[in-house]
């Protein structure tokens, strides 16, 4: 049984007594490969870090309530196939799926503060994989909070662009214990804040994909 992979929403998750669960060996209907830049949640990424005023004009967001609605219906089968959505081996039933934003505890972290707004939660992982997996969150944010926050991020290694009509900052790294690449993506348009964490599983502009059913 291999260490659980730990979220940031989950990480909160924990703060107020709720847990998520951990699994173990690769599952054989998750998609394959690993992410890379060109093979992850935003796509190819590059230019300088952004500015606090990295979103774009006031615009109306419609964050879905589902999470096989996050992406259109092609997309969807050719993304996730199979792949298990937010099974109750993987997290606890309340904390998928359309969610009520939390209250972060007191002196909360700003990525803390950020992941307690999300309004859609996702995982995609079979219950037995010990690493294979994507977790997606929405949510309505303050966007001088969440730019300050992406302004940050290049300092920790992450390539910041303009892109998709907002700002996203994008992380790819080796995992510590496997052979596969690990992707850590923000997205900020407007007041609505885009996460998704993935690990060996291969995607290509999944936030572009995103956006188009948030700004239809």
């Amino acid at each position: 049984m291999s260490a659980q992979r730990p979220t940031i929403r989950a990480a909160i998750a924990v703060t107020l007594g709720v847990l998520l669960l951990s699994g173990c060996s690769f599952p054989s209907a998750a998609p394959s490969g690993s992410a890379s830049p060109s093979a992850s949640a935003g796509g190819p990424s590059s230019s300088p870090s952004p500015s606090a005023s990295a979103s774009s004009a006031a615009e109306v967001a419609t964050i879905p309530k589902d999470c096989k609605a996050i992406v259109g219906s092609t997309v969807y089968a050719s993304t996730f196939g199979t792949t298990p959505l937010n099974d109750p081996a993987v997290a606890e039933p309340g904390t998928t799926g359309a969610v009520t934003p939390l209250t972060p505890p007191a002196g909360a972290a700003v990525d803390e503060v950020l992941a307690s707004a999300a309004q859609l939660h996702c995982i995609w992982r079979d219950p037995n994989a010990d690493i294979t997996y994507l977790e997606a969150t929405i949510g309505t944010v303050d966007a001088a909070v969440a730019a300050g926050y992406l302004a940050s991020l290049p300092g920790e290694g992450f390539t910041c662009a303009t892109k998709y009509g907002g700002q996203q900052c994008q992380r790819i790294t080796k995992d510590e214990q496997y052979p596969v690449d690990d992707a850590k993506t923000y997205f900020l348009r407007g007041t609505t804040w885009i996460f998704v964490g993935q690990a060996n599983f291969a995607t290509n502009g999944l936030i572009g994909e995103i956006a188009k059913v948030v700004w239809p």
